[in-house]
């Protein structure tokens, strides 16, 4: 029978082990000869690929011809290799390839492989070649004869007479002595027992076990009679505190006296967890000679469970919500900071200028502006790389933060720009402290290159009417600085003599096409724009999302084509573009599905609504005509009332509109898919002449295209969305901690309704049972359970916006980052393209211009977007020309 048994097992195990081979060859883990000879074909054609370009790119093919004649003299499987061009003319023939070469069409074959090569861009032939026949394998492979049949063959003989032998050997021993010295009567006796009883041998090996012992470790008796009681996992329990490491077997067997109570815990699976209270005692015989051991456990998980689970599950709380708060501290800096340079990013720096301004007005305080511009920042990159460029940033910024005081305010504003707000500070001193900053960028090795920087500076003393009017004083200074030869100071009270910014400001009475005359901006006040925003967002998260995200594409594209107001102005405008929304009823706001004729009517109400809003709101007829005009299509002949058409829509209205349906189409919504980045410029494209201005459109493009990835996806968790989820869950704990049932309710359910607003169905499922629980007043201890499981959840949908955020910051050795650590470089992910195509690939990113002189603000080549008469003042303030990509 034990015979029988031990030939079954041993089959058994070897058809295991044959079977885990068939998997491994199935999934590619054994190569064969077809596989590793069809990747040398590979490689080999990419390299003669590579050859093959160059001899195009030189026009001479005679090298080309010499590195295949050594391929073929050196034994490989290539047999020719030839040159044709479009035509179909062989241009370079070695090895007979005219006769060799059959054409396989569209896709290569293992003998006959082709790769397209171009010429400055444009296709020029192909290079082909041909190879060998492959060796045809018998059986997929797994003939006796070959060398993973042999292998196979190996194995199973070899896993047969191994197996066999250990199973008689280690079964003889085992099986043959366990139930010695047991009568029947005993173990059935010992099998009515509740609690679990071990009869263990001198080797601590298990003669006995009953069946209570069997359901606790959830083996059965037949199986653990093959083991050591030492091979079930048994562990201490937390927190226990022991003057003996012995187990209570081994010290009972060592010492020879009775162990009483002595608490382990048995770990029979990955999920069940028992805590058992053990007494052991020597089997002796009448000699006194030990026989082995009885030991029994008494089973005592569910009377420590509720004793220990509440306050476990209260220390993971505490830790979670610690690790909550400092995410939440990460986030809210993140969310203020340019991830290149950690200088504050534009919103965060125009929610601490009007403050500033405002205080500094009120009290008669001195205040101060600069704008700081790398000079030829474009010939940096175009020298050293773009790498270098990064490096260039950050270090400048880095010497921009550590040289100022604590309360002065330093922000990357666009590009390779920077603005510095002084507070306490006049222009005399302003002055001194920016000629200072660039006495040292220009004695500083930054990144290896030499760079230099120009600097406006405006003060609270020269009138400015407002935060923006500052800025723009500065930036003006900063103008006539780059024109009277870059690396230099200038005050915006000392540009009156210049005159290109005398020619500039006299353009300012140039009448607006508009039927309507335009009134003078009035400042803006961003507190304002903040809490419409705000209101937004607590109304519809997602479309709050949505306009920041048409507010980012719109300043990346207009800062290089705008001034600082009119760009301020069109920032604004896209973040409240979408502002009538509060006005739409929440069927119509909310409804997953498309909208009716009848609904659409509605909806479209709230552009008026928006432009009433924003009219009633601010004080400035250039934003409202932004707002009002931006759903005008470009190719309309006859607008609406007051309504513009054309090249008389205004600039930023135009850039407005294309960002708005960019940012529409890439977002997904309940009733379709959003389109991946191509798609959606393809889509631009197709509608530029009709709806939006064609030249504007591929300047979009080109900038956007330079910003972010080929398919970069939006992010589904925004950084405010984290931060409101991170603000609710650190009031719910304190709930928990204060076990206040009917907070924990409320608190619950709004983080329903933000789960559900933000489309996070695992948090509001877990919200929903935790408010369930609350509202009648559950188990304190389950209630725990689920809230650690929220806090989890929370801490992973905080940590999709940190990745994402650290991901956009680029690999600078010298970056000192936040408190969690280094910010990783995003991954270059060329993949394995072949070389040819690597020197053949053509940059979509739009070049970065320089200031030169005064033409090239106007002039920049066929390409360039002709502004209308509207834009004739902003477009004489271009910091850039406008080059769109060739």
């Amino acid at each position: 029978m034990r015979f029988w048994y031990i030939t079954r097992l041993t089959f058994a195990l070897a058809a295991l082990m044959l079977s885990l081979l068939f998997l491994a060859y199935g999934l590619g883990l054994i190569p064969d000869a077809e596989s590793l000879s069809l990747d040398s074909r590979g490689g080999l054609a990419k390299t003669l690929g590579i050859e093959a370009a160059n001899a195009v790119q030189a026009d001479n093919v005679k090298p080309f011809e010499g590195v295949v004649r050594q391929v073929l003299d050196s034994g490989t499987d290539l047999l020719s290799a030839g040159l044709r061009n479009a035509a179909g003319d062989l241009i370079a023939d070695v090895g007979e390839h005219a006769q060799n070469w059959k054409d396989p069409g569209e896709k290569s074959t293992s003998t006959h492989v082709w790769m397209w090569l171009d010429l400055n861009g444009a296709p020029w032939g192909r290079a082909e070649f041909t190879f060998k026949p492959l060796a045809q394998s018998k059986f997929f492979g797994l003939w006796p004869g070959g060398p993973v049949g042999r292998l196979f063959a190996f194995c199973g003989v070899t896993s047969i007479v191994c197996f066999g032998f250990y199973l008689w050997y280690v079964m003889g021993r085992v099986l043959g002595q366990s139930d010695a010295g047991i009568p029947q009567r005993v173990r059935a006796t010992l099998d009515t027992l509740a609690e679990g009883v071990l009869v263990l041998d001198k080797q601590n090996r298990i003669a006995h076990a009953n069946r209570a012992f069997a359901k606790l470790a959830q083996i059965t008796t037949e199986e653990l009679q093959l083991r050591t009681v030492d091979d079930l996992c048994w562990t201490r329990p937390r927190g226990a505190i022991t003057a003996d490491a012995a187990m209570p077997w081994e010290a009972a067997a060592r010492d020879g006296i009775t162990r009483i109570g002595v608490p382990l815990m048995l770990t029979p699976s990955e999920i069940d967890e028992y805590m058992v209270s053990v007494n052991a005692t020597p089997i002796l015989t009448d000699t006194g000679e030990s026989r082995g051991i009885l030991a029994t456990f008494d089973d005592m998980t569910e009377m420590e469970k509720r004793n220990t689970s509440m306050q476990e599950l209260l220390h993971k709380l505490k830790q979670s919500r610690t690790e909550i708060h400092r995410q939440n501290q990460e986030l809210k800096l993140l969310a203020t900071r340019d991830p290149l340079t950690l200088c504050l990013n534009r919103r965060a720096f125009f929610t601490e200028l009007n403050p500033l301004y405002e205080q500094s007005a009120r009290t008669g305080s001195p205040l101060s502006a600069v704008m700081v511009d790398i000079d030829k920042f474009k010939k940096i990159n175009d020298q050293f790389g773009h790498a270098t460029g990064d490096q260039v940033l950050f270090q400048v910024a880095e010497l921009l933060r550590n040289r100022s005081r604590t309360t002065d305010v330093v922000c990357r504003y666009g590009g390779e720009e920077f603005a510095l707000i002084l507070p306490q500070t006049d222009i005399d001193v302003a002055a001194d402290i920016a000629e200072r900053l660039r006495i040292a960028l220009a004695d500083s090795a930054i990144a290896g290159v030499p760079v230099t920087a120009s600097f406006g500076i405006s003060a609270l003393q020269l009138g400015p009417t407002g935060p923006q009017s500052l800025l723009d004083q500065a930036d003006k200074a900063l103008y006539a600085a780059k024109r009277g030869g870059r690396n230099r100071v200038n005050r915006f009270s000392d540009t009156g003599t210049d005159e290109s910014i005398t020619a500039m400001d006299s353009l300012s009475n140039i009448p607006s096409p508009s039927d309507t005359p335009i009134r003078p901006n009035s400042a803006i006040p961003y507190p304002a724009v903040t809490a419409l925003i705000s209101a937004l967002a607590y109304r519809d998260n997602m479309t709050a999302e949505h306009s920041r995200r048409v507010a980012d594409f719109c300043v990346t594209v207009g800062r290089s084509m705008l001034s600082q107001s009119d760009c301020y102005t069109l920032e604004v405008a896209a973040l409240l573009h979408d502002i009538g929304k509060l006005g739409v009823p929440d069927a119509i706001l909310f409804k997953a599905g498309k909208l009716t004729d009848e609904e659409f009517k509605i909806m479209r109400l709230h552009d008026r609504m928006g432009v009433e809003i924003i009219s009633a709101a601010f004080a400035s007829e250039s934003l409202t005509r932004i707002v009002g005009s931006y759903q005008t299509k470009y190719g309309s002949t006859v607008g609406a009332t007051g309504t513009p058409v054309g090249m008389s829509i205004p600039l930023p209205a135009r850039l407005l509109a294309i960002a708005d349906a960019f940012d529409s189409m890439t977002t997904d919504r309940s009733w379709r898919k959003g389109f991946n980045r191509d798609e959606a410029f393809a889509e631009l494209r197709r509608c530029a002449g009709p709806q939006f201005d064609p030249a504007l459109v591929e300047r979009f493009i080109g900038v956007i295209s330079a910003q972010i990835g080929p398919h970069e996806p939006s992010m589904t968790v925004s950084k405010e969305t984290a931060l409101r989820i991170g603000a609710l869950i650190e009031h719910l704990a304190a709930a928990i901690d204060s076990q206040d049932a009917p907070a924990l309710a409320t608190l619950a359910e709004q983080m329903v309704a933000e789960a559900n607003e933000c489309t996070l169905p695992v948090l509001a499922d877990a919200a929903n049972q935790l408010k369930e629980l609350a509202e009648r007043a559950g188990d304190w201890s389950e209630i725990a359970s689920l809230a650690k499981n929220m806090l989890d959840v929370c801490r992973s949908t905080q940590s999709v916006y940190m990745r994402a955020a650290y991901n956009e910051a680029k690999n600078i050795p010298e970056l000192v980052t936040l408190k969690s650590g280094a910010m990783p470089k995003p991954l270059d992910d060329f993949g394995d393209e072949p070389a040819i195509q690597m020197q053949l690939m053509a940059s979509t990113a739009p070049p970065e211009v320089e200031d030169e002189d005064e033409e090239s603000i106007f002039s920049s080549g066929d390409g360039d977007i002709q502004p209308s008469t509207a834009d004739i003042e902003s477009r004489r303030q271009y910091r850039r020309s406008l080059v769109l990509p060739q």
